[in-house]
């Protein structure tokens, strides 16, 4: 077992000293990461590979009748993701950031979320959490998922960088 132990307090010092700037920087990153993470989650949730007419006919593979394992993923793998209907899904995933903040002792916050505005599709929920017919499809946590690497890679090179820029200026 490898354990890695950080000296927070001192990180974080360092950190304040290069003022707004760092902030902002990590503002821009969690921009980025949230706008690629929404542009994923649309893309989940907008194959044009079969038609409606298509999936009728293939037997609503999405049934709760069927198998999620088998039928389902026959129709296409990974399951979870979801065919364009309307376009009403589609134009219902949003996102929004919150800037970064000092929130304690060597604590930094920025967060940053993608979701459904209800309001503009009330049926996401039924797809994600599925209904008494249909198997869930949580096509948000699954894209999530599949893009962790992506994002990881993306965050690393973004607080290296942040932390290369500041420290130039000082």
């Amino acid at each position: 077992m490898i354990e890695m132990t950080v000296d927070t307090k001192k990180v974080i010092g360092n950190i304040s000293k290069f003022g707004g700037g760092f902030f902002k920087h990590l503002d821009s990153v969690m921009k980025e990461s949230i706008l690629i993470l929404e542009d994923d989650i649309k893309k989940s949730a907008s194959l044009t590979d079969h038609t409606i007419k298509q999936i009728a006919e293939a037997g609503h593979p999405y049934a709760k009748r069927h198998s999620q394992t088998s039928t389902a993923r026959a129709f296409h793998d990974p399951f979870w993701k979801v065919h364009k209907q309307s376009g009403a899904l589609y134009n219902a995933i949003e996102s929004e950031t919150k800037k970064a903040q000092f929130i304690g002792a060597g604590e930094i916050e920025i967060s940053g979320q993608v979701g459904i505005d209800e309001g503009k599709a009330e049926h996401g929920a039924h797809i994600i959490y599925g209904t008494k017919k249909m198997i869930a499809r949580d096509f948000l946590s699954e894209t999530l998922k599949a893009t962790t690497e992506k994002q990881e890679k993306l965050w690393e090179k973004g607080i290296r960088d942040g932390i290369i820029k500041e420290g130039k200026q000082q």
